[in-house]
């Protein structure tokens, strides 16, 4: 199997894969196993009553990362995200909500940010490989919070010491028991996506 992926450079979107796929021929069978990449750095500093430490990366494995968190399971009282926004439904991100201090990430030099909707989030994304790794809040002056709407002002608020991080990089999450927000960022984060 020979397949190059292709994904948009400025938001990160997966379009397509070319290439073919043939049946491997006897003596001829793939040993690839996908070992999860060692994070290399310090841990967290969070200190997370029952905590976790959890892995991930990047498909090409050039953005490592890891998670100081309650058990990602069932228990897990923030539950995980999904959104059917402009940027997230073309993305297949699940969102997790931990605090900054308790993410460590390496290769952030190979992150690309794309801006979008209203301007108070940008999606970061590997410039190698195209996986979605997290949204970041923009930089915001004082008084530019308040041109947001009432619910975006709410969640910058409440939300802007976080990290969003998609859960989907992340090793060893059980994703079936967890519990799942599905928020309605279509209608809750305006200017709605238009199709060109």
């Amino acid at each position: 199997m020979l397949v190059t992926h292709k994904f948009c450079p400025t938001c990160g979107t997966s379009r397509l894969a070319r290439g073919f796929t043939y049946e491997p021929q006897p003596g001829e069978e793939p040993e690839f196993v996908l070992n999860p990449p060692l994070f290399v750095g310090p841990e967290p500093e969070a200190n997370t009553r029952g905590g976790k430490f959890y892995h991930g990366s990047c498909h090409c494995r050039a953005v490592t990362l890891a998670l100081k968190s309650k058990p990602l399971d069932s228990s897990y009282f923030s539950g995980m995200a999904e959104s059917n926004c402009g940027i997230c439904s073309r993305l297949g991100v699940a969102w997790l909500y931990p605090q900054a201090n308790q993410v460590v990430m390496n290769g952030q030099d190979h992150l690309a940010y794309y801006t979008m909707g209203n301007g108070m989030l940008a999606n970061g994304f590997c410039e190698i490989c195209g996986v979605p790794i997290d949204n970041k809040f923009q930089e915001f002056s004082s008084s530019e919070p308040s041109l947001l709407s009432y619910r975006n002002r709410i969640f910058y608020i409440i939300s802007r010491d976080g990290w969003f991080l998609n859960a989907k990089v992340m090793n060893d999450v059980d994703f079936p028991p967890m519990r799942v927000r599905y928020l309605n960022g279509w209608n809750d984060h305006k200017p709605t996506y238009v199709n060109p």
